[in-house]
């Protein structure tokens, strides 16, 4: 009995989503290298994920992979306490292959991606601090794989349809009192469809993307070691993303983009969580749909050589309500420059973009109150070729 009332002060007030609303960077050196700013353009590969119906500007066959580098940063300081979440590592590798098959008015791709994730990891200190509340390690994974079809209606209008079959794995690790590990893994499934759209001209293009919103029901171990190994379950709601963006041809060597983005977070109410040895129950979410806004371009200095740059303002959908540390998230403004230079042996692109947060302060006269300044940096080092 005394360890299930552990379980229950350990768990009960966990928060197990710290990764959904900061989903991870724009897959494809061009998008991120643009701050996100690619919807319009949509003219590689890496169109699968952003705006499928771009695919159509592709002749023959294309190869695109890579690499996106994450660098994130914590500082806390609760006045009488600070802590911080030390800089990580993270590699978000992605793929994309696009055939013709010899047809001028459809093509056919893959792509493989991560486009949610994200890992937080605090010290024993911090979770004690906190009233054993929060968890010292978070991490999710999430793999996309994408199937698309794009169709030439006319010289100016095209569309794409796709199918995304999601992957995911949560890792909770929970501290109990006074120090005992609590560790929770779970793994799901599930699916949705996307679509876009893209009108053509020679100054300017118009593009739309729709990607659904789907659930995971996630299932998998709780343990504690030497002690409890049971079951344990639990659902997530991904939101719908709905994006738009116009993109400017002043002249063939430079391009200027603008989009908008609709993400619909308050499908995320609740998260049900349900271990067998405690009664099933709720975290409550209560997050918010926001609008995120991206300005790129991409200036073609010769045959050779693109040079691109973007800003984007990104809005945290996490209220002060059920703001926790776990994904300590704030608005942000995102600083990015890339380029992609062409070789004998194909197309090599770089990209590098600064993630600088807001300063959040929490005042909900909880263990957590305090000040959270985070940072984020992202190196993109990618290929693409013609095949």
């Amino acid at each position: 009995m005394k360890i299930k009332n552990l379980i229950l002060i350990g768990l009960i007030g966990t928060k197990i989503l710290y990764s959904q609303g900061f989903r991870n960077p724009p897959e494809g050196n061009a998008a991120l290298s643009q701050a996100g700013a690619f919807i319009a353009q949509c003219d590689d590969a890496s169109a699968i994920t952003h705006n499928p119906a771009g695919l159509i500007q592709i002749k023959g066959q294309q190869i695109l992979f890579g690499t996106n580098l994450i660098f994130a940063y914590t500082d806390y300081n609760g006045g009488s306490f600070s802590d911080e979440r030390k800089f990580k590592l993270g590699a978000l590798p992605y793929f994309y292959y696009v055939s013709d098959f010899n047809r001028d008015n459809i093509r056919f791709g893959i792509g493989i991606t991560s486009p949610y994730g994200q890992s937080t990891k605090w010290s024993y200190d911090a979770v004690k601090n906190w009233g054993y509340s929060v968890p010292y390690l978070a991490l999710m994974q999430t793999a996309d794989v994408c199937l698309v079809s794009a169709f030439k209606i006319n010289d100016r209008i095209s569309t794409g349809i796709g199918i995304n079959f999601y992957k995911s794995r949560i890792v909770v690790n929970n501290l109990l009192p006074p120090e005992t590990p609590a560790k929770m893994r779970v793994n799901g499934e599930g699916y949705a469809p996307s679509f876009g759209f893209l009108y053509k001209k020679e100054k300017f293009r118009i593009g739309l993307n729709w990607r659904g919103g789907f659930k995971i029901k996630y299932s998998g171990k709780f343990k504690i070691p030497g002690s409890i190994q049971t079951g344990g379950k639990t659902e997530i709601k991904f939101p719908h993303i709905i994006g738009g963006g116009i993109a400017l041809f002043p002249n063939k060597k430079w391009k200027l983009e603008g989009d908008i983005e609709w993400v619909g977070y308050s499908c995320l109410e609740k998260i049900p969580v349900d271990i067998k040895v405690v009664p099933p129950y709720q975290l409550d979410k209560k997050w918010e749909d926001v609008f995120n806004f991206y300005l790129g371009s991409e200036y073609k200095k010769n045959e050779n050589l693109k040079l691109r740059c973007g800003v984007a303002y990104v809005r945290t959908p996490i209220p002060d309500e059920t703001w926790e540390p776990s994904l300590p998230g704030a608005n942000r403004i995102v600083l990015s420059v890339g380029s992609e230079l062409k070789t004998k042996i194909g197309k090599i692109e770089f990209a590098f973009a600064y993630s600088i947060f807001d300063k959040r302060t929490i005042k909900q006269g909880g263990s957590y109150d305090g000040t959270y300044k985070s940072k984020g940096f992202f190196f993109t080092m990618g290929y693409k070729n013609e095949i």
